[in-house]
C-alpha cells in the first residue's frame, strides 16, 4: 500500500530526520516520533532532577520541546493527502477537527495566525 504525505507533514518529520518512504504506515512513524518525543521529555525530568534546570524554568523548556513537536498532536488520518488509503494499524479515531501546524516562532498559542481551531467540547 502506498502513502502519500502531506508535504508540511513530510518537512515537519525531517526536522527530526525522519524520512518516511511511500511504505512507510503512517501510524509506525507517528510512533517513532512520539517515543523520541517522550525520550526528550524524559532527558529534560532528568535535567530538572539533577539541578540543571531551575525548578521555575521548566515549564519554558516543556514548552519550547513540546512546540519542537507539534505533530505529535495530530491524528494520524489527516497526515495523508486526501484520496491516500487510511492506515490500518491508525487505532486513533478523534473527532476533533484538523489542527493546522503551529510555527516555531508564534508567542503564543492564541497569537499564532496558524490557530484558528478549537477543541470541541
Amino acid at each position: 500500500m502506498a502513502y502519500e504525505y502531506q508535504p508540511e507533514i513530510l518537512t515537519q518529520l525531517l526536522e527530526h530526520g525522519v524520512r518516511p518512504t511511500a511504505r512507510t504506515r503512517p501510524a509506525l512513524v507517528f510512533s517513532f516520533l512520539n517515543d523520541l518525543y517522550r525520550h526528550e521529555l524524559r532527558r529534560l525530568k532528568q535535567r530538572r532532577a539533577a539541578k540543571h534546570i531551575a525548578p521555575q524554568e521548566y515549564a519554558a523548556h516543556v514548552v519550547a520541546l513540546r512546540r519542537r513537536y507539534p505533530l505529535v498532536s495530530v491524528p494520524v488520518r489527516f497526515w495523508t493527502v486526501a484520496g491516500t488509503p487510511g492506515d490500518p494499524e491508525d487505532g486513533r479515531t478523534s473527532d476533533l477537527c484538523p489542527v493546522v501546524l503551529m510555527p516555531r516562532s508564534a508567542d503564543t498559542i492564541n497569537d499564532s495566525p496558524l490557530w484558528p481551531l478549537k477543541h470541541h467540547r
